[in-house]
């Protein structure tokens, strides 16, 4: 999920919140970074005005075969304060290991 510092200074992102619909999934790591970077920062990590960013996630699911899955929500801890980033509905192209076809 791509965030963007649209202030006029420099925000220092802390940490990263995420939160699911329903149990099922566990978050095995997160971080910030470039897009489809594996292993980035995980804060503080500085923020220039104008810049973007990426949050990323993976998880371990406890779900067998589940017929929607859960949403996944994204929220960033900058400089004392949490703006909720974003997320996804559904999930509807994740495979899941002895599922005929991934659901959705």
């Amino acid at each position: 999920m791509e965030i963007a510092n649209d202030t006029t200074g420099t925000v220092f992102l802390q940490g990263i919140d995420i939160a699911t619909a329903f149990g099922g999934l566990r978050v095995r790591t997160k971080q910030f970074g470039t897009c489809g970077i594996v292993g980035g920062n995980t804060g503080p990590q500085p923020l220039a005005p104008g810049n973007n960013t990426w949050i990323s996630a993976t998880f371990d699911t406890h779900l067998r075969c589940p017929g929607t899955p859960p949403d996944v929500i994204f929220t960033a801890h900058y400089d004392g304060a949490k703006s909720a980033a974003g997320g996804f509905t559904g999930l509807p192209d994740i495979a899941y290991a002895g599922c005929s076809a991934s659901p959705g």
